[in-house]
């Protein structure tokens, strides 16, 4: 979305008459999302998943606009430093580095 807002979209595109919108998602720690997301199949070893290869989609933490001001060009991230691993078929974060206390590979 870059100048437009902090929300990832999976749209399902195969019959281009009739695109679907499968999901929208936005969590606190993004900024405003100008990376390109990539597809990938990752092994999960864990009970509450069906299958060992889930589809996901990684997609940067996003740009924080605190950045634009000319006073502030060295202030730290409060949002979008990090990396999203979002389950491709729901969007909901399956795993997450960051800054923050919540994330599962905390990096400074």
């Amino acid at each position: 979305m870059r100048r437009g807002g902090n929300n990832v979209y999976l749209v399902d595109v195969s019959d281009p008459d009739k695109p679907d919108l499968k999901w929208i998602r936005t969590f606190d720690e993004f900024g405003q999302t100008w990376s390109t997301p990539s597809v990938a199949r990752i092994d999960i070893n864990s009970a509450d998943q069906d299958s060992p290869q889930k589809a996901v989609l990684i997609v940067g933490g996003g740009y924080d606009t605190a950045h634009d001001a000319p006073a502030h060009p060295s202030s730290p991230d409060v949002e979008g430093a990090g990396i999203f691993m979002l389950d491709l078929e729901t969007g909901e974060a399956i795993w997450r580095a960051g800054r923050d206390l919540g994330a599962d590979l905390r990096v400074s």
